[in-house]
């Protein structure tokens, strides 16, 4: 016995041919679906007057590096629960040292995770200030630390950095 090809019709080919550009069609109408629903694109509010401000930002922190303030991450994260974030602070010996500092915890990728806390004077030593307190993040990964030293009820300080915490 012996079975004899099917033949391939332009019908055949037609149909073959709309199948598959459904199936692509499909697909990607799926993924342009998830992409769109899980981030808007936005990456930063109102980024074109940042963008016309950036020189200012420039002389802010070349102003920042003269005034005598220095902030840095004395204990950094390790892991995302049960860690403590503690902060060295050292300013001018003219200026009043400030009870707190407030620190904003941004997620630079999801959004909704951000949140800012106040970080309280725990000890004093040879002129080094250290702020800290336990922190607990919502998740484990990369984070925007933004710490904010006041006194006088003016901003004389902020430190910026990014950690990455594991889980």
């Amino acid at each position: 016995m012996h079975d004899t090809p099917k033949r391939i019709t332009g019908k055949t080919v037609l149909i073959w041919l709309i199948g598959f550009f459904l199936v692509v069609f499909a697909v990607n109408g799926v993924m342009a679906w998830i992409a769109l629903d899980s981030w808007n694109g936005l990456a930063t509010d109102n980024a074109y007057r940042k963008g016309l401000a950036y020189n200012e930002e420039i002389e802010q922190d070349r102003l920042q590096k003269m005034s005598g303030w220095k902030l840095h991450i004395a204990s950094p994260f390790k892991t995302q629960k049960g860690s403590t974030l503690g902060i060295s602070l050292l300013r001018p010996d003219d200026a009043a040292t400030p009870a707190t500092l407030l620190v904003q915890f941004r997620r630079p990728i999801v959004e909704g995770y951000d949140f800012e806390m106040t970080l309280p004077l725990t000890a004093e030593k040879d002129g080094s200030f250290l702020y800290q307190a336990p922190v607990d993040l919502p998740l484990p990964g990369v984070w925007e630390i933004t710490a904010i030293a006041k006194s006088d009820n003016e901003t004389k300080y902020i430190l910026r950095d990014r950690i990455i915490v594991s889980k």
